[in-house]
């Protein structure tokens, strides 16, 4: 997982929150993709099954 994992997904979130209080939505919607592709990351890595560990 990339440095900051999932505290790095939640300032993402926060960021996404923001964003869409003041209109922005299409980078509301990266951020909140981003949030995302973070946390299931995160989940994977805490099952194991992270699929760049897998060669």
């Amino acid at each position: 997982m990339r440095p900051g994992g999932l505290s790095e997904a939640l300032c993402n979130l926060e960021t996404a929150k923001i964003l869409h209080e003041h209109g922005r939505y299409n980078a509301t919607y990266f951020y909140a993709y981003q949030t995302a592709e973070m946390e299931v990351e995160a989940l994977m890595i805490r099952k194991n099954e992270a699929t760049w560990a897998k060669a």
